[in-house]
């Protein structure tokens, strides 16, 4: 089962360090914001200003980093907390899964291509008439989304036990969230929702890669252990019978396995 598997020292690390990096800075934010002017002026202009990722492609060009850094900011604590809570969810159970190399593929790849289709798709958007907000994009809602979706495509009838709830399967979980996050951006926040369904698309393209990159080696194992046993079949029939007694077929087949024996040697 999914749930059994045991999660190691480093990675409960990984979710603990993005969870304090972003509560740290969320605190940093909220306090200098309530302090007297000039102080959150100046505090918005030096530094929330170098991290949001506008909706203009020129401010992308000047600030290349803002691909990235926009994640580590929030418009509100409700905010921070609802990522939070999608990030120890999944991000967890994907820890489990996957391991610490598919997670960091799944967030920061969520961050990278749901600022790009925010850029890109906002930008058309303007330039084919469309009115918009110009909001820029903030918060780590395309990095955690996209580990719902990498958990919904890697094991969909996988069981996630829900406190109150019981256990729900994770293409349940993810669907309820998706309908979620379409009746809290589809109103006002074009540019934060098409963000959001990137990073779906990333994190849920990279799961389904995963399911059948495992689907193929456990096949390969299957046919591998076939073949070691009819090798093994075919050894204890020459012990107790001797070479001649195999057909021309055995034969093949005994010459076939300590060819690839010979080569998985020497490559060895």
């Amino acid at each position: 089962m999914l749930q059994e598997k045991r999660i190691d020292t480093t990675n409960r690390w990984l979710l603990w360090g993005i969870t304090l990096l972003l509560v740290t800075l969320w605190l940093v934010d909220f306090i200098v914001r309530q302090l007297p002017s000039p102080l959150p002026t100046r505090w918005t202009r030096g530094v929330v200003d170098q991290l949001y990722l506008s909706c203009s492609m020129e401010a992308l060009w000047r600030r290349p980093w803002t691909i990235v850094t926009y994640t580590l900011l929030h418009n509100s604590g409700l905010h921070l907390l609802l990522n939070l809570l999608l990030l120890w969810l999944f991000g967890e159970m994907q820890l489990r899964h996957s391991g610490w190399r598919q997670f960091v593929w799944s967030y920061l790849g969520g961050a990278v291509v749901g600022g790009i289709a925010f850029v890109l798709c906002t930008s058309l958007l303007r330039a084919g008439g469309v009115i918009l907000l110009g909001l820029p994009l903030v918060g780590a809602s395309a990095s955690v989304i996209a580990l719902v979706g990498y958990m919904v495509g890697a094991a969909p009838r996988a069981e996630m036990p829900l406190p109150l709830i019981g256990s729900l399967r994770v293409w349940q979980v993810g669907l309820f969230v998706f309908l979620l996050l379409l009746l809290a951006y589809g109103g006002y926040n074009v540019g934060g929702l098409i963000a959001h369904l990137a990073g779906v698309l990333w994190g849920c393209g990279l799961g389904l890669y995963h399911r059948r990159r495992q689907r193929s080696a456990r096949q390969q194992e299957k046919l591998q252990d076939a073949q070691t046993a009819r090798y093994q079949q075919l050894l204890d029939k020459v012990q107790q019978s001797g070479y001649q007694s195999l057909s021309d077929e055995e034969r093949e087949q005994l010459i076939e396995h300590n060819n690839q024996w010979l080569d998985q040697s020497g490559h060895n």
